[in-house]
């Protein structure tokens, strides 16, 4: 649109993959090892402070940053997967499966109210907190009405607004 800079590609894979975070971490982490009056202060994405932090054994150079973001994500995920796979093939500890269906059902139990809170996320979340009664039973009704549902005879403090079907 008129008035408005155009953004060069570069910017734009750097603003959506860039490790931005990790450069804040990297700033404070070189400027905290650095003599400032001998080396200047270390300043992210510049030719000078980059290639000090190259050479440097006490800084981060930018790698850092890729290892953190990517790198360390995917060298879990194979090391996750090789262990699963290997867990599969062959019972824990030599035991038969049967006496280790105790371990598994908890598991199971997590992973079911990992994604019913991920489903239902009003469950978390209690609007008679600041009201000052306990009313369980008014919470439980609110967590489990669907959002589109009628709730003006619902008993709702005064302080909390109900939810709205706009999105924020």
């Amino acid at each position: 649109s008129k008035g408005q800079e155009q953004i060069g590609l570069g910017s734009k894979l750097w603003a959506l993959m860039g490790w931005h975070g990790v450069d804040d971490l990297r700033t404070q982490a070189n400027n905290i090892v650095r003599n400032k009056e001998k080396d200047g202060v270390w300043v992210a994405n510049t030719w000078k402070s980059e290639f000090q932090a190259l050479y440097r054994h006490d800084c981060f150079c930018i790698a850092f940053g890729f290892l953190i973001k990517y790198f360390s994500y995917a060298l879990l995920l194979v090391v996750t997967c090789t262990n699963i796979k290997g867990d599969i093939e062959t019972a824990y500890g030599g035991y038969p499966s049967d006496m280790l269906i105790v371990g598994q059902l908890i598991f199971v139990f997590m992973l079911v109210l990992v994604l019913i809170v991920a489903i239902f996320p009003r469950i978390m979340y209690d609007p008679f907190k600041h009201s000052g009664r306990d009313s369980h039973l008014g919470r439980l009704t609110w967590m489990l009405t669907p959002l589109s549902a009628d709730i003006s005879n619902m008993v709702i403090p005064a302080n909390i607004l109900p939810p709205t079907d706009t999105p924020c």
